[in-house]
């Protein structure tokens, strides 16, 4: 006797390739939509109901905590550079390197509002880098170098001639200024 599907009425065959629990015309579980089934519950939610009433807040409280603490550890200032925080410091052969970069080795796209343009800018000058800026909301053919270029996202910055993959991340742009691949 074929089964046929309470939800859209299609009549099983023989031959169907879904399983046996399930219509192959719409995909659905034949007893999740059986005429007197019992609604679906997840089982998370049959636990917290079981639970004492507070044990739910509970849950949600620590869930909170431990998206509170993966945040703090990508924003912390000094660790990783995305977030706000500071790119990392310069090995000591860094103020040699600085010392070969000439004006002009190194050009940094930028916009007026953007933070991760600060931070790059910051960076470079702290640790001595010479740099030139291209500031497309103050100046339009720095945009139109930027599209040449394939700048897709701000800062975009140019190591004698040769965009960095990511951004601006100093260990990139140490390697790019050393003349190794990153």
């Amino acid at each position: 006797m074929p089964i046929t599907c309470p939800k859209c009425g299609h009549a099983r065959g023989p031959a169907e390739a879904a399983p046996d629990w399930q219509c192959p015309a719409c995909g659905v579980a034949y007893a999740k939509v059986a005429p007197g089934a019992a609604p679906f519950v997840p089982r998370a939610r049959e636990a917290a109901s079981a639970r004492a009433p507070g044990a739910a807040l509970a849950g949600k409280a620590a869930i909170a905590a431990v998206g509170l603490a993966l945040l703090w550890a990508f924003l912390r200032p000094g660790e990783g550079e995305r977030g706000g925080s500071r790119p990392e410091v310069p090995p000591a052969s860094g103020a040699g390197l600085a010392a070969s970069v000439k004006p002009g080795d190194v050009v940094v796209y930028t916009t007026t509002e953007c933070p991760h343009c600060r931070i790059a800018k910051d960076w470079l000058a702290r640790y001595g880098f010479a740099f030139t800026e291209c500031n497309m909301s103050v100046e339009p053919r720095c945009e139109d170098e930027f599209r040449q270029l394939g700048g897709r996202a701000t800062p975009f910055v140019i190591v004698r001639g040769k965009p960095l993959s990511r951004g601006f991340h100093s260990r990139e742009f140490l390697a790019a200024v050393a003349g190794r691949p990153s």
